[in-house]
């Protein structure tokens, strides 16, 4: 569905290079982004909803900005949470910023956690404190993509920056941050081009082992609309383009 980019005025987003805040009306002008498109998913457990509004900025720039509200259907004692997680990626295909703000069962809204994740010119990943202050993360250095347990957009980065034929693969490894703990972690995956579309993340198991599997199907712009893994099929339900 396509509608004209005066509808955006009524969405809430992420900006281009800046914190995920709402957007000012002046921020609106000619050349400030080239498209802008949401994404409505399907939850086969029936244990959450989620939303992705994926802006495309006129310097070739992406900044995705999901809302999630889940909870475990396997754990009912466990409190529902919801999470707002803003990516931010170059015209290359890298990820220099990452912003999560989460907040779980009756949290007040007001006071949620924060991840803030940036990256340095030179490619270091910062932790970016609530006092401003900036701690180095050398432990994540060659870390180019970023991965978010759960979420709907980030095992779709490694395609957009690797030029793989069909049926070749590439070892990466990956900022990776778990939902609702925020934990942080760097882990390797396996990225496959099954074909044109369709693209496999594995997680290496233990001792040689097998892992996990997920295969993701990208969309014309390059943003998932269907993943398939352990815990069933993921796909949108509607999506709509803003131009």
């Amino acid at each position: 569905m396509r509608k004209p980019l005066s509808a955006l005025l009524a969405l809430t987003l992420a900006g281009c290079g800046g914190d995920p805040q709402p957007i000012p009306r002046d921020e609106l002008e000619t050349g400030s982004f080239r498209r802008v498109q949401v994404f409505f998913w399907s939850d086969p457990a029936g244990a959450g909803s989620a939303h992705v509004t994926a802006r495309t900025c006129s310097d070739g720039a992406t900044v995705t900005r999901e809302h999630l509200v889940a909870f475990d259907p396997l754990e009912t004692d466990e409190p529902a949470w919801w999470a707002d997680v803003t990516i931010e990626v170059t015209k290359e295909g890298r990820a220099t910023r990452l912003h999560t703000e989460l907040g779980v069962g009756s949290e007040p809204a007001s006071a949620p956690r924060r991840l803030r994740l940036e990256r340095l010119q030179g490619g270091r990943w910062t932790r970016v404190r609530a006092d401003d202050t900036v701690e180095e993360l050398p432990q994540l250095d060659g870390c180019d993509d970023v991965e978010i347990v759960g979420d709907h957009v980030s095992a779709g980065l490694p395609a957009r920056r690797l030029s793989l034929a069909d049926g070749e693969s590439a070892d990466v490894e990956v900022v990776l941050v778990t939902l609702p703990s925020l934990d942080l972690a760097r882990a390797k995956r396996r990225i496959s081009r099954v074909d044109a579309g369709t693209w496999a993340v594995e997680t290496p198991g233990a001792d040689g082992v097998p892992g996990s599997r997920v295969e993701v199907r990208l969309g014309p712009s390059g943003l998932p609309v269907e993943i398939v893994g352990p815990e069933g099929r993921r796909h949108i339900l509607r999506d709509v383009t803003l131009e």
